[in-house]
């Protein structure tokens, strides 16, 4: 059996990055791959407009999303087999592809902004990092970055 990633994206608050990022996910990968997107604490105009967008486009892709109030919500729903967090500390992403293929459910925790997580939502998941890539770099780049790493190694392993 193949892994299915969930892709959670936690505490946006700009209209702006939550349609990229969505679009981007959306478009980018597969509902085989990525069976929903979670958007976990969103806020301010995000909130109001920007969800509206994000749905509408999820819609017309045939894109199920999930709106949570925050992470253990998130988790609680998805309860996938592991957890990963994005951060600037962490294990390098490229050696932990290999635990991708240990589990069915994974769920994949992206930064929605530069100060997205509290020291209690970093502990509820294992740390990753990609590269030398951090928040400073751009939240839309280091999540499309980490992103096309993971689908990447998933698309190629399905392949064998």
């Amino acid at each position: 059996m193949s892994v299915m990633l969930y892709i959670i994206v936690h505490n946006v608050s700009s209209v702006q990055r939550l349609t990229d990022i969505a679009r981007f996910i959306l478009t980018y990968t597969k509902k085989q791959e990525v069976p929903l997107l979670v958007l976990s604490r969103v806020s301010g105009s995000a909130a109001q407009t920007g969800l509206a967008e994000v749905s509408k486009l999820a819609y017309k892709l045939g894109r199920p999303i999930l709106i949570t109030e925050g992470l253990d919500d998130a988790l609680q729903i998805i309860q996938p087999e592991k957890s990963f967090i994005v951060l600037s500390q962490g294990e390098q992403v490229n050696n932990i592809l290999k635990e991708l293929n240990e589990n069915n459910k994974v769920a994949l925790i992206l930064p929605g902004s530069e100060a997205a997580f509290s020291k209690y939502e970093a502990a509820l998941a294992t740390p990753i990092k990609v590269d030398e890539l951090s928040e400073e770099n751009g939240i839309v780049p280091l999540i499309a970055i980490t992103i096309h790493k993971i689908i990447t190694y998933i698309r190629e392993s399905r392949k064998i």
